[in-house]
């Protein structure tokens, strides 16, 4: 419970269904709890487990040096007098039920593990209405059977657990379902352990789990990866035991196939130098392509006035004093007075993007969890939340929201 949120149950739907993953039933292990504790009983009366009042720091010990404590002397008639006080006057961390197995079993998961436990933490589904709660081996054994489950696909850092979830099924004579355990994939640099990304939010070391630095289904959603290129993603990288590491790059090529003729293109200047344009037919707006491979989409117009051009200020510095197209409109020779040159394309020819009067401020928020901020042309005010599109030269983009500014999370290039 004290690690359960109502927003982490939205969040776990919502991506799958995000993902187009659909489910014939839903439960939550929350809902048996009565159940539990009728099977924790069986397990008492039957001498399977006793109430333990060690300390938990003392249990770790015990089972480090594979000893046994005196609470696992205890008779039945005591266990279950200490079951019940569980449920009422013993507070959290004074007793625990155990199962006993062995302690010097050479399985250390196998040495008495605890499979209920007093937690006194409201939980967003049941409130304060339960004080007893399984552990994830005992919850996870029971209800695999209860929901008739055959077969279970997992990360293999469950591997030394299976042994005792299917020993807690056999001691009710249920049969255990056939568990494969694969290695999980990291992104290199990415922290993937739920533990690790809760720590380094509660330091303020991340924004949330939605961070753009982040592989959860929230941040990859928000940063503008699609379902199609995640499900294509992990096709590709197989199922195996062998641990492997696997980079950004490979991500992001699959999401730029899909993506890539979909997203409308659009300026914008992130380090904006104001430049004029000498020269040149007197000319108030050029139309460009939404995308230069599909022409039935239409254009966007672009307001211009010569006196007012915006640049990168790297394009300025590289390649001032040279020939180049102002993307959409004409060559000039660049420098901070540039020179209209002519209107030919030429293929060697430097292309810079531009925009001019009338742009709009823009956010965008980068992978590496800092905000740039820029001008881009007035025609992306027309977007929708949630739109992909790419910003030429710059990268792939979603905006997030509109107000108070447009506010965009960077994709990938």
């Amino acid at each position: 419970p004290e690690l359960s949120k109502e927003e982490y149950y939205e969040a776990f739907l919502e991506g799958l269904k995000w993902l187009g993953i659909e489910w014939d039933v839903l439960d939550y292990a929350s809902d048996h709890l009565e159940k539990f504790y009728e099977y924790a009983e069986r397990l008492i009366k039957e001498g399977k487990a006793y109430v333990c009042s060690c300390k938990s720091s003392e249990i770790r010990r015990n089972r480090r040096l594979m000893k046994e404590c005196k609470c696992r002397k205890n008779t039945t008639k005591e266990n279950l007098e200490l079951w019940e006080k569980m449920f009422s006057v013993l507070r959290e961390g004074e007793a625990s039920l155990r199962l006993k197995i062995s302690m010097t079993h050479k399985n250390a998961a196998m040495r008495d593990p605890t499979i209920m436990r007093i937690v006194e933490h409201s939980h967003p589904r049941t409130g304060n209405k339960y004080r007893v709660w399984p552990t994830y081996d005992f919850a996870t054994a029971l209800m695999d059977v209860w929901e008739g489950v055959t077969h279970r696909i997992r990360s293999k850092e469950f591997e030394m657990r299976k042994e005792l979830q299917q020993f807690i099924q056999k001691c009710f004579g249920f049969k255990s379902p056939f568990i494969t355990e694969i290695a999980r994939f990291n992104l290199e640099g990415v922290p993937s352990s739920g533990r690790k990304i809760r720590e380094m939010i509660k330091k303020g070391e991340l924004l949330g789990w939605d961070d753009p630095r982040l592989t959860t289904l929230i941040a990859l959603r928000r940063r503008g990866f699609v379902p199609e290129a995640i499900r294509e993603f992990l096709i590709s990288t197989g199922v195996s035991k062998a641990e492997s590491v696997l980079t950004w790059d490979m991500l992001e090529s699959f999401n730029r196939k899909v993506i890539d003729p979909k997203c409308n293109r659009y300026f914008c200047v992130l380090n904006p130098v104001k430049i004029r344009i000498k020269g040149a037919r007197e000319i108030k707006e050029t139309q460009v392509k939404l995308h230069p491979d599909f022409p039935e989409r239409g254009e966007r117009r672009i307001p211009i006035d010569l006196d007012e051009i915006y640049i990168e200020r790297e394009d300025l510095k590289k390649l001032r004093g040279k020939v180049v197209r102002l993307i959409g409109l004409f060559n000039v020779k660049l420098d901070k007075e540039a020179n209209f040159v002519g209107d030919e394309i030429v293929k060697e020819m430097p292309k810079i993007h531009w925009v001019s009067k009338n742009n709009v401020r823009v956010r965008i928020l980068m992978p590496n969890g800092k905000i740039r901020e820029g001008i881009a042309e007035p025609e992306v005010k027309k977007l929708e939340v949630d739109e992909k599109i790419q910003f030429v030269r710059v990268g792939f983009c979603r905006l997030d929201r509109k107000e108070p500014e447009l506010f965009f999370y960077f994709t990938h290039k």
